[in-house]
């Protein structure tokens, strides 16, 4: 029956710009060098302290007993277990607005100008009066991860379960995030042999704002990706003594569906 020990001296480091650690093993009663080596590497720790396992090597010392250095330095780009990322404030996407969050001026040629309670692009289409509206910049904090995951870890159940999270938002509270606050945007991959797998995470952050006022609606609590809407009814401003476009009611949608982020297993590449 083989077994496998750490030897006494075993643990030798070194700290610095650019720690290592070595565990030293010795393996009794088996001559084949490929299970010597399996058993050596589930012997050893994945990660000692905050290094990670990069490369072990085995020589035999006589017949049935061999013996094994398992070397381990700094995390390398590349590796199982690191990421890069890369963010962006602004963008070019564009939202559709009908509501102004004040009205700063009121002006007209005679009289008293009608009060649209902050209704945009009010006009008579014919049939009545319309509320146009305007496009404006939204302002978009938008970031992608990569992380360089074992080749075993990305199996057919988890791509599946990247799939079914794709275009949803957090159901909870995720890293510093609210509810309903992130989107996840695409993943994209490729494999590197069988070492690793390095994916790509694309998300969108959209905060969430309470107590937002419409007209004279006010109170309203919107998640930052529920989509608010505005339903108008025509009425009299008496003091202008003309009709308007007031807003009635006010929604919010959800228009994306809810997915637990845990299961993604990312670790947090900024923490």
């Amino acid at each position: 029956m083989s077994y496998t020990v750490e030897l006494v001296g075993s643990r030798e480091g070194t700290q610095g710009n650019n720690p290592s650690l070595i565990l030293r093993y010795a393996v009794f009663g088996t001559d084949d060098d490929f299970q010597v080596r399996g058993l050596v590497n589930a012997a050893s720790p994945a990660v000692y302290d905050v290094l990670v396992k990069q490369q072990i090597h085995t020589h035999q010392e006589g017949e049935g007993v061999w013996f094994g250095d398992v070397e381990y330095g700094a995390a390398k780009l590349g590796m199982p277990g690191t990421a890069e990322w890369s963010f962006e404030i602004g963008g070019s996407a564009t939202q559709h607005i009908t509501q102004s969050l004040d009205t700063a001026g009121k002006y007209a040629a005679d009289g008293t100008p009608p009060d649209f309670k902050g209704a945009i692009g009010v006009r008579s289409d014919g049939n009545g009066l319309a509320v146009d509206g305007i496009d404006i910049d939204l302002t978009t904090f938008a970031w992608s991860e990569t992380h360089h995951l074992a080749y075993t870890a990305v199996t057919p159940a988890y791509i599946n379960t990247l799939y079914l999270l794709r275009g949803k938002v957090n159901a909870s509270a995720w890293r510093i995030f609210e509810r309903g606050e992130v989107r996840l945007v695409s993943v994209t991959g490729s494999a590197r042999g069988e070492w690793t797998v390095p994916l790509t995470f694309s998300f969108e952050a959209s905060h969430n704002v309470t107590s937002l006022k419409v007209g004279d609606i006010t109170g309203i609590d919107k998640e930052g990706w529920h989509y608010l809407w505005t339903f108008y009814e025509d009425a009299e401003d008496e003091t202008a003594q003309a009709l308007v476009k007031n807003p009635k009611a006010a929604y919010v949608e959800q228009v994306h569906e809810y997915g637990n982020f845990d299961a993604l297993g990312l670790p947090d590449p900024w923490n």
